[in-house]
Parts: structure tokens; C-alpha cells; sequence
């Protein structure tokens, strides 16, 4: 009987194409941001990939995007605007090469050397499994948002997993022992948005026998994922926008602030 090795399949290594951003004049002139990702996000706010002192750039100013003819340069509705020379761009795809201008602040985008990654046969994380080089970019992706504490929004067609990634942010993030809570904005009837994000003390309208605690209450110290956030009534929207700033609420019929502790992870299958 003949015996054979059986021989162990190595990782295989992709090389991923990197988008570079360079300061080429302005207060962090020389400072520089490397993505292999799909995109790249610059800003004063700490989150961003590109962090800039520059007191003119608004907190999330822009974000870059590779596309199959050049880069895709998309303005935050930022309080003094992006240029490419004297032309202000709200949505442009433009060459690698070009100088950029925000604020006092001038960047040159360009492509730098591959990145590589090893894929091996159980890759996966927190749930996410793939080996292209799409999978693997959004799973790096994953991790640098599960890392920091900032808002999450995802945007896909429906069907395509964005709850999975959603749970998969909160699994490998330091609030993964407290809750995760799901909110599909999509399914709740407007009239119940507000109880259901916010909860309602008993009495508070026809029907409420007793108090109910809301998403924010229930996830305290951990995360709500607001499925198709596109579909919550624009007012709704703006009491949300109020709450995450003030980091407290009041149930529907209350007259006590609560304290809220959350991290907000929405989903959308609309550009927003």
C-alpha cells in the first residue's frame, strides 16, 4: 500500500490597488492617507481616514471613490465647499493626478503600490466569509469601523447582507457583550416611529395601557441597527439627528431626559 502526503494548500495572495491622498499645501501639508479600500473619507473629525487641523474643512468634508474611469469625489454639503481649480464640485469623477482644494487645504490624489492580502480557505469574520479581493476589502473595511465608535451607514440593494455586516461591526467592537437591537424603519407604522425609537410612558395615546421602553432604552450601551433608514418621515429624522447630538431622550408622554449610550449602525438601499 502506498502512502501519500497529502500536501496543505498555501494562502493565495491578492494584490489590492490603493488609492493616495497627499496634503500638497495647507496647515497638514506633507500628512498623507493610503486606502486599499473602496473608498476614502477626509475630514477634521476623528473617524476619518484623512484627519486635517485645517479650522476651513467642515468635520466630514469628502469622501473619495474608485470607479472604473478615475476617482469619485463626493462634497458632504461641507460649509465651504471642494474645488478642482476653479470649478466648486458638489459629484465629479476626475483623474488620478488631480489637486483637489477644500478649505486652505490642497490634496493630490493618485494610486499607490498594491496592497496584499493572504486568503486562506476558513476565512471569515464575525459572520462575513468571502476570498475575492471585494470581500476582503470590505471585511478590512469592517474592521476599522468596529475599531472606532463613529456612525455606520450601509448602503446596498436589499437581499445583499447589510444586517450582517451590521452584526459583524458590533461583534468585533468593545461593545459586543451589551445589546443589539434592530429597528426596520421600513416595517413600523409612522404613527409608532417615534414609541418604537424612543419608547412612551402608559397613557401617552390611545392604546398605550402601559410603558414601553423604545430601541434607545433597550440598547443601552450597545447598538441599533436602523434597517432602510431612508423610509423614517424626515421630521422623525430630525428628532433623531437632535438625540444623537444631545445624547438624550424623552419617551413619548415623558417629562424626564434619559441618557442614551448608543452606537447607530443604519442601513439604505437609496443614495442618500
Amino acid at each position: 500500500m502506498t502512502k501519500r502526503t497529502i500536501e496543505l494548500q498555501g494562502p493565495r495572495v491578492l494584490e489590492i490597488p490603493t488609492l493616495v491622498v497627499v496634503v500638497v499645501d495647507g496647515p497638514d501639508a506633507g500628512a498623507r492617507s493610503v486606502a486599499s479600500c473602496e473608498t476614502l473619507s477626509v475630514g477634521t473629525a476623528e473617524g476619518n481616514d484623512l484627519v486635517l487641523r485645517d479650522e476651513t474643512v467642515s468635520r466630514y468634508h469628502l469622501e473619495l471613490r474608485r470607479v472604473p474611469n478615475g476617482v469619485l469625489l463626493v462634497d458632504h454639503q461641507s460649509t465651504n465647499g471642494t474645488r478642482v481649480g476653479v470649478v466648486q464640485i458638489q459629484r465629479a469623477v476626475v483623474p488620478e493626478g488631480t489637486v483637489v482644494e477644500l478649505g486652505r487645504t490642497s490634496l493630490q490624489i493618485g494610486e499607490g503600490p498594491p496592497a496584499t492580502l493572504e486568503v486562506r480557505g476558513d476565512d471569515g469574520l464575525a459572520g462575513v466569509y468571502g476570498r475575492s479581493a471585494a470581500m476582503r476589502r470590505l471585511m478590512t473595511q469592517v474592521e476599522k469601523a468596529a475599531g472606532s465608535d463613529i456612525a455606520v451607514l450601509l448602503i446596498g440593494e436589499s437581499g445583499t447582507g447589510k444586517e450582517v455586516i451590521a452584526r459583524a461591526v458590533h461583534e468585533l467592537s468593545a461593545r459586543a457583550r451589551q445589546p443589539f437591537v434592530t429597528v426596520d424603519c421600513g416595517a413600523v407604522s409612522p404613527g409608532l416611529v417615534t414609541s418604537e425609537l424612543f419608547g412612551h410612558e402608559k397613557g401617552a395615546f390611545t392604546g398605550a395601557d402601559k410603558s414601553f421602553a423604545g430601541a434607545f432604552e433597550r440598547a443601552h450601551g450597545g447598538t441599533i441597527f436602523l434597517d432602510e433608514i431612508g423610509e423614517l418621515p424626515p421630521e422623525i429624522q430630525t428628532h433623531l439627528l437632535g438625540v444623537l447630538e444631545r445624547r438624550t431622550f424623552r419617551r413619548l408622554g415623558g417629562s424626564k431626559d434619559i441618557a442614551t449610550d448608543v452606537r447607530i449602525v443604519a442601513a439604505t438601499n437609496r443614495d442618500l
